[in-house]
């Protein structure tokens, strides 16, 4: 079970955000979405968090990319933190026992510091805890390396890219990675071409 958190901050650009839905349903795609096999989340974050598709909405990949599709752009912060809190609160609960459970956390920014802003090691912890494997993507030049690692487990479960483009060409090997540590074979999709 795969749940995506994904950045809909005002940084990101238009054609960015269509890349980076674009991305979510290439990494959809490659796991193929079933009841039987692999099963999609996603919660959507800006200024708050709020889980958009839940694991048992979609038992294809074709629903689940359109319901990807209309996702709305919501601009304004980044807060990585109420995205994990979501997930750990809302989505993971909902994951199947005995299934491998990934929360991929996608970013081009660093977290919004405010007043409530929580620090996103405590907040990851529930996740990593409970055997969710926490990675990171951060894209573009305004991610914070050491940040993103406060929310993993492992060093090897960040990885950066300087564009959405160049993500999807490095991320096959870490899901490669990801499927062998949970004992499954993988076919990633490299004939995906971005629009």
């Amino acid at each position: 079970d795969i749940a995506f958190l994904v950045d809909s901050s005002g940084s990101i650009s238009s054609t960015n955000y269509r890349r980076e839905k674009a991305f979510i349903n290439a990494v959809a795609k490659s796991f193929g979405i079933s009841k039987d096999k692999s099963r999609a989340a996603l919660v959507l974050f800006s200024n708050s968090a709020s889980t958009k598709i839940r694991f048992e909405d979609h038992s294809s990949t074709a629903s689940f990319t359109v319901a990807v599709e209309a996702l709305p752009h919501e601009r304004g912060f980044t807060r990585i933190d109420r995205a994990l809190e979501v997930a750990t609160r809302e989505v993971f609960p909902n994951a199947r026992k005995g299934v491998y459970q990934i929360a991929m956390v996608i970013t081009d920014g660093k977290q919004t510091q405010m007043d409530d802003t929580k620090d996103l090691r405590e907040v990851s912890k529930p996740l990593r805890k409970a055997g969710v494997r926490v990675l990171a993507l951060g894209v573009g030049s305004g991610v914070d390396e050491k940040e993103l690692r406060l929310i993993v487990e492992r060093d090897e479960d960040v990885l950066l890219a300087k564009s959405f483009t160049e993500l999807i060409s490095r991320v096959g090997a870490l899901i490669e990675s990801t499927c062998n540590l949970a004992g499954k074979s993988f076919s990633y999709s490299k004939d995906f071409i971005y629009r």
